[in-house]
């Protein structure tokens, strides 16, 4: 799942993800993200972190408390990566932050060391 406000970002992220033959499941916000988490677990989670409303920290507190999602590896990106926003990042449960522009290599080298479904190739 690909959680990101920015309508262009999201579609480059998940067409990237769709090449490398990843089933990418896509929100533009966290209740989106919520919603659709509800019906289809997600593998992993890719969230970016500075979205209106409801940010992404909240998010993956909120996915966490659903069934079956408290232990779905996430990794946050955002346009801010200092080391307070990692900190923080991995504080609320993500497992890695990835400043933007996001780097895709980096990205991807991440999901493979989780041994993350959700890519493969």
């Amino acid at each position: 799942m690909i959680v990101e406000d920015s309508p262009d970002t999201l579609l480059l992220l998940s067409t990237i993800f769709r090449r490398e033959g990843a089933t990418v499941t896509t929100a533009a916000s966290a209740g989106e993200a919520l919603e659709s988490a509800v019906t289809k677990r997600p593998n992993i989670i890719v969230s970016d972190i500075g979205m209106p409303e409801v940010d992404g920290y909240e998010l993956l507190e909120q996915l966490r408390l659903l069934p079956g999602l408290a232990d779905v590896p996430a990794i946050a990106i955002s346009g801010y990566a200092s080391e307070e926003d990692r900190e923080h990042a991995l504080a609320v449960g993500y497992l890695a932050l990835v400043p933007k522009p996001v780097d895709i290599d980096v990205l991807f080298t991440l999901i493979q060391d989780l041994k993350a479904p959700a890519i493969q190739g």
